[in-house]
């Protein structure tokens, strides 16, 4: 029964410590099922077939093991958009949608017709979540992983924003300066490799290191960023950068020698995660 079978998931889950216990559990019947929440307070007795218990059941193996439920199900939600998710790029999180909110509040006609640039875009969740927000926007998007871009261009498809966006293999030194943007989003390598004992299982096993950590505290990528992003920022326009939630007052001292520092926005769990540039 539905029911039962979510009320068993729940309680492996709580045993494993994953939390919370009772979305994971949801997202994984969802994701082999297809039932959602509301079928499972309608429909509890509705009996699964054997082969499909199977499949939950090997999947909520894979979870307790440490593996994210999006690795598994290959996919993920950002924004309210679907993604596709693989072990060549970062799973996108919750707190990263503080950049799309950000931009909403300091660019908030949606209408404008703007060109953005996301650097490091990895699922192009950032990315194609602006261009659902401004229809009229057209997008670049970059990254070096060859196998990165891959899963980027299928999420273009997949949210139908592909005539919209273009998406480059190519590092942010490659960058023309001839070419300018109204808007420049980036989640770099933030990550110092001395706070690793501090991470999450699941991301440090199961998110590409390339995109998760970076030398000189975790500065480097702001550093060379900030070689690049004011050239190539037309006046008016704004750069949006996630951050760590210790970086605030570093990476602001980096970039405001070329930028007006605007703003640090927090994420839900009241830590610093935005800072918001403009160029005047």
């Amino acid at each position: 029964m539905l029911l039962k079978l979510y009320n068993h998931i729940k309680s492996q889950f709580e045993s494993a410590g994953i939390h919370p216990a009772a979305t994971e559990a949801r997202i994984l019947i969802k994701g082999i099922l297809g039932y959602d929440r509301q079928d499972i307070l309608l429909n509890p007795d509705l009996k699964i077939p054997t082969e499909s218990i199977e499949n939950v059941e090997e999947t909520m193996r894979l979870r307790v093991g440490g593996r994210p439920l999006s690795k598994i199900l290959g996919e993920n939600e950002f924004w309210g958009l679907p993604f596709n998710v693989t072990d060549d790029t970062l799973d996108p999180r919750q707190d990263s949608e503080t950049i799309i909110e950000a931009a909403l509040k300091y660019i908030p006609d949606q209408s404008k017709k703007i060109e953005i640039l996301d650097i490091g875009t990895g699922t192009g969740c950032l990315i194609i979540a602006l261009l659902h927000e401004y229809p009229n926007a057209t997008g670049v998007g970059i990254d070096v992983s060859g196998e990165a871009i891959a899963v980027a261009r299928e999420n273009a498809s997949r949210n139908k924003v592909s005539q919209r966006l273009s998406i480059k293999q190519c590092g942010w030194g490659d960058l023309s300066r001839d070419k300018k943007y109204d808007m420049i989003v980036s989640n770099p390598p933030y990550i110092d490799r001395s706070d690793i004992p501090k991470l999450q299982r699941e991301v440090f096993e199961h998110d590409p290191h390339l995109a998760l950590f970076a030398d000189d505290h975790g500065l480097k990528a702001y550093k060379e960023l900030c070689e690049v992003v004011p050239d190539i920022l037309r006046s008016g326009g704004y750069l949006f950068l996630e951050i760590g939630s210790d970086q605030a007052k570093d990476v602001e001292k980096l970039f405001q020698k070329k930028l007006t520092f605007c703003a640090v926005k927090q994420d839900l769990a009241s830590r610093d995660r935005c800072l918001i540039f403009k160029k005047v």
